[in-house]
């Protein structure tokens, strides 16, 4: 029977020899997965992180391409110490980042921030992040993904843009001065002004002269009026030859300076610039609080806007 325990140990045998090369080959299709999966890591523009906020703030890891973003000196280090990533990090910015890794953000939507890259250039990046809590319930890590979106950011900023915009003079449209007028009409009171402004003579000018020259009539007068355009003062066209400044967080006084100032800038274009025959019609109307009253400060300047105009056609009769 010597036969049999010969056939027996050649199965055994052949059946290690078997089980050894599908467990080589098994490791080695992992290795090459893992190999494979680290060329796409690396290749790819994502930026993959794990970091530990207890007990003290650490990379456990990042994948590329993080490194590319920051100093040579501190490719490394960069790891152990997080506060120097956020030196590539715009300062508008850093606030969004402790609120992440303190906990106060809503995890569920993503986090815009924008990273400083090798040319000193801001790029906005968005991070999908996702944290890690602790049998206590306490926030001990955030993982997550990190990808440049700098191209979908300026397409929503232009389009955001072209909503709130008129397309002819570059100032707001009427339907984002009636958002304004409507936010400090319900939302938050400040002392407030409107000044409405019209256009003389724009029909003769398009008669006469053409709609090229009366477009360019336009446009000039917003160049006019834009400059007065600062943090308190916006400057809208809500109609063909309609403006309408909104001030805010002024004195009675400052904004009847600057009633006076943009007459004085009318009257100084007009010496400038006489084949125009430019003249605007302005009026105002001003409140210490804009709550519940932005509706009567647009209607009473635009009844001191007609006034002026009624006047200067009795002047000219």
């Amino acid at each position: 029977m010597w036969w049999v325990f010969f056939l027996s140990g050649m199965f055994a045998s052949a059946l290690l020899i078997i089980i050894g090369i599908r467990v080589r080959s098994t490791r080695a299709r992992a290795r090459t997965d893992k190999l494979r999966s680290l060329e796409w890591i690396e290749g790819s523009k994502d930026i993959v992180y794990y970091l530990e906020l207890e007990p003290v703030r650490r990379y456990r890891y990042v994948y590329a391409p993080l490194d590319r973003l920051m100093e040579p000196e501190h490719q490394i280090s960069g790891l152990d110490n997080p506060e120097l990533v956020f030196v590539r990090i715009h300062p508008e910015d850093t606030g969004r980042l402790y609120q992440m890794m303190n906990g106060e953000l809503d995890f569920e939507q993503p986090i815009l921030y924008r990273i400083k890259d090798s040319r000193g250039q801001y790029v906005w990046y968005e991070d999908l992040a996702t944290p890690v809590y602790s049998s206590r319930g306490t926030l001990m890590a955030i993982q997550g993904v990190v990808r440049p979106v700098q191209e979908r950011v300026e397409a929503q900023q232009y389009l955001e843009y072209r909503i709130a915009h008129d397309s002819m003079t570059g100032l707001y449209n009427r339907e984002h001065f009636e958002i304004l007028v409507s936010h400090y009409d319900v939302k938050e009171d400040v002392p407030a002004a409107i000044i409405v402004c019209d256009m003389d003579n724009l029909k003769q000018v398009n008669d006469n002269f053409g709609h090229i020259m009366g477009d360019l009539y336009i446009k000039e007068a917003a160049v006019l009026l834009s400059g007065m355009v600062s943090d308190n003062v916006m400057v809208c066209r809500v109609g063909g030859d309609e403006f309408a400044i909104l001030v805010v967080g002024m004195s009675h006084y400052e904004v009847n300076h600057l009633v006076l100032e943009l007459k004085h800038r009318v009257s100084h274009f007009k010496m400038e610039r006489p084949d125009l025959n430019m003249d605007i019609s302005l009026g105002y109307a001003y409140s210490e609080h804009s709550l519940q009253q932005m509706d009567y400060l647009f209607l009473e300047a635009d009844r001191e806007m007609y006034r002026s105009k009624n006047t200067k056609k009795l002047a000219r009769a």
